[in-house]
């Protein structure tokens, strides 16, 4: 009670929530915020009061702009607080989405500053409204998670594999992700840590992963099990069952140093998932050769690029055949079909690669780094066209490329 038993504009306001009588509870709320803008108690009353009168934007403007102001002056604890019932007002508010994430940097807390920017990008997903706006604001955050992230200071590339792969796997929704590296040496992919299984260690040219490896390029497969390129070991040996996957090579310099691979993900991947696993998987690249526990390939030396080994071969000859065998299975990819007699002209040509890489050798020109990958290359396609045979005319034929085989 004020003086002479009046009464106080509080005491007003009480009686006005007790009551409630929301119209007055605005008029004496707003009085107060005038005289003491730190009261958030009368701040949150008066958002109440305006959402009861069917006044829900009148809220939101209400709070975003004392949260603004609390951020502008510092009072980040503050200004996170009213920005989260911005945000339970209005879950697509995206204002109050960048003012928060911003709040959350300011106090270093840099995962919720992404994670609150990732539930507004989730959700504009769904709906088919993803703006550039919150796609760049997006990546400005996890870029800035990954910067400050206390994992990456580790020099235990078991633990380097699993943060990655815990991240991933969180961001992507998917229920398992593995970052494999790869052995130059062993020719092969592995992974120390993926999720439910321990390690594995498979063939660079083998599966999805390998597919993508080898091949330089990202792959999403929503039907793993009608792809050609699945490799269904692993099911049958753990009893998981792989519906989709996502694999993105991890690159330095524009050759391959592993994979990065999601699986199984409930609605399936897409273009964006894979934008988000190409920034995660370039970050990774960067972290793993820093950390000195990958080697970048050196120049003219890997599986990568086709083109780039052909033109490691040490004869003009072998060049020709093997561009003339690149062309054929160009064509068999635009849809051309491969008929029996261009089958049994691919098979000499591929002999005939290996066979002039065998006179070299016999001549005592010892196979370099380049001959050995083509060599994988080639034992590679061979094996890719046995798959094809339901489609030719005859099966005859390919007695004589499991024998070459």
């Amino acid at each position: 009670m004020g003086v002479f038993g009046k009464k106080s504009v509080e005491d007003r306001f009480r009686e006005a929530l007790r009551k409630g009588d929301y119209s007055s509870v605005l008029a004496i709320g707003q009085e107060i915020l005038n005289g003491k803008p730190f009261d958030i108690g009368v701040l949150n009353e008066v958002a109440d009061a305006y959402v009861a009168l069917g006044k829900r934007a009148s809220a939101v403007k209400l709070l975003l702009s004392f949260g603004k102001r609390k951020l502008d002056d510092g009072f980040y604890d503050t200004a996170i607080a009213i920005l989260k019932k911005v945000l339970k007002l209005d879950s697509f508010n995206r204002e109050a989405t960048f003012l928060l994430s911003n709040a959350y940097t300011k106090k270093d807390l840099h995962y919720e500053a992404f994670l609150v920017v990732k539930r507004l990008f989730d959700r504009l997903r769904r709906k088919g409204t993803l703006s550039d706006e919150v796609r760049d604001f997006y990546f400005k955050k996890l870029g800035k998670l990954l910067d400050t992230a206390e994992e990456l200071k580790s020099d235990n590339v078991a633990d380097l594999l699993l943060y990655f792969s815990n991240l991933a796997k969180d961001i992507l929704n998917a229920d398992r992700c593995s970052l494999f590296l790869a052995d130059g040496k062993r020719k092969v992919l592995w992974t120390k840590v993926a999720h439910g299984v321990d390690r594995i260690e498979i063939p660079w040219n083998k599966g999805i992963a390998g597919k993508a490896y080898v091949d330089g390029e990202p792959l999403i497969v929503n039907d793993a099990y009608s792809s050609p390129y699945f490799d269904r070991d692993v099911d049958r040996e753990t009893g998981y069952v792989t519906k989709n996957i996502l694999a993105v090579p991890v690159k330095l310099e524009g050759r391959s140093i592993g994979v990065y691979q999601a699986i199984n993900k409930k609605d399936g991947f897409d273009e964006e998932d894979l934008s988000i696993f190409q920034f995660l998987a370039n970050y990774a690249a960067e972290v793993l050769v820093e950390k000195g526990e990958v080697e970048p390939p050196p120049e003219g030396i890997g599986p990568v690029d086709p083109v780039r080994l052909i033109a490691a071969m040490l004869t003009p000859d072998v060049k020709e055949v093997v561009s003339r065998v690149v062309s054929k299975l160009e064509d068999v990819e635009r849809g051309e079909g491969l008929n029996l007699n261009a089958l049994r002209s691919l098979i000499d040509d591929l002999k005939g690669v290996i066979g002039a890489v065998n006179l070299l050798q016999a001549r005592g020109v010892e196979p370099e780094e380049e001959e050995e990958d083509i060599f994988q290359l080639l034992r590679s396609i061979l094996g890719n066209y046995r798959d094809i045979s339901v489609n030719l005319p005859s099966e005859s034929s390919f007695v004589f490329v499991d024998r070459f085989l």
